[in-house]
Order: C-alpha cells, then structure tokens, then sequence
C-alpha cells in the first residue's frame, strides 16, 4: 500500500508539473514569473500552511490523491480508476508528456537543504529560480522557447546515456 500511495503522490507530481510546464511553453519566461509560479506551486502543496513541505504534506496530498483516484469510495484503487485517471491526465496536458521530469524528481534533493527532509518556502523558490538560471543560458532575464527547447534535448540525450 506504500508503494502504491508513493506511486500515486509522485504521478500527481509529475502531472501537475508538465501541465504547468505546458502553459509556460507559449510564452517567454522571466524569473519573476519562475518565483511566482513556485510560490503558487508551493502554496499548493504546504496542506496545512505551516511554511514549509514535510511528511504531514506529502501524507495529506497522498490521502487527497487517493480520495480522487478511488473514485466509488471503496478504500481501493481498482484497474478502471486508473485508467480513467491516466486517461483524463492525458487529456489535461494535450498528449504532451513530460520532457523536464527527470529534473523534478531530483527537485526534492536540490530544494532540501536540512536533514530533516522538510523544505521552507525560501528553499523552495531558491531552487525555482536557480533553474531558471540554468536554463537562462543568454543571460538576458527571460529563458525563451529555444532555451527551453535545448534544455529538454540536453536532458533526452543525458537518459539515454545514462548519465
């Protein structure tokens, strides 16, 4: 059931991170807009508005993600849940997937920065924007569809490799 609660917490993660990439991609970014939008993100993951992400939020966003999934209130996640949910994902984001995912999953790492692997908001939007940084690579304040573009294509070519 870990296992399961895990996998569910990490796809909504992952789905709710490349549809915000997604809307991103039609647009120039600036790191304003990257603070912003990981000031948002990380307001909806703080569950109980504490200031800082930590195994009390990781549970209640399981406990709310299973609560959708489990679509007839019966305690289970049955193979038609899932599929319906995988489905309506995929609805969501265009039948677009997610380029940048390896990145988020390490974003728990990069953003962590006590042992008590909880993260304040501080930390949060300083990894944000230290990604854009990174992504930034004229420097000129904006990380534009082309950055974003060679950034994807260096992270394809990093999976394959198996870098």
């Amino acid at each position: 059931m870990k296992k399961l609660t895990f996998t569910l917490a990490a796809a909504g993660l992952l789905a709710s991170t490349a549809a915000m990439a997604q809307a991103v991609d039609a647009q120039q970014q600036t790191r304003a807009s990257a603070a912003e939008r990981a000031e948002q993100a990380f307001a909806r993951m703080d569950a109980n508005n504490d200031g800082v992400l930590d195994a009390r939020d990781r549970e209640a966003r399981r406990q709310q993600m299973f609560e959708r999934l489990d679509t007839n209130g019966d305690g289970q996640i049955s193979r038609a849940e899932w599929n319906a949910a995988a489905e309506q994902r995929t609805m969501r984001q265009g039948r677009r997937g997610n380029a940048e995912g390896g990145e988020r999953r390490g974003a728990w790492s990069r953003a962590n920065s006590g042992a008590e692997r909880t993260i304040s908001r501080a930390d949060f939007v300083a990894a944000a924007t230290a990604r854009f940084d990174r992504l930034d690579t004229n420097r000129d304040g904006t990380v534009s569809a082309e950055e974003r573009q060679a950034a994807r294509e260096t992270l394809r070519g990093s999976r394959r490799s198996g870098e």
